[in-house]
């Protein structure tokens, strides 16, 4: 499990944009307390299932 930061920096965005996908289930989280943890496997596979969002991150290789 990672932190909103540990996943932004991976995904290049701001850790506000990862909480913000979060809240939307946009990506899988669970909230502990006041903090976002995210599964960096769940994330990654997330990733590559939803082409619109890689696109989105720019994450799509083009």
């Amino acid at each position: 499990m990672i932190s909103a930061d540990e996943a932004a920096r991976i995904l290049r965005v701001s850790a506000r944009t990862v909480r913000r996908l979060c809240i939307d289930r946009k990506i899988p989280a669970v909230k502990v307390g006041n903090q976002w943890r995210i599964d960096r496997t769940e994330l990654m596979r997330t990733l590559g299932r939803d082409s619109r969002m890689s696109c989105w991150l720019g994450m799509d290789g083009k």
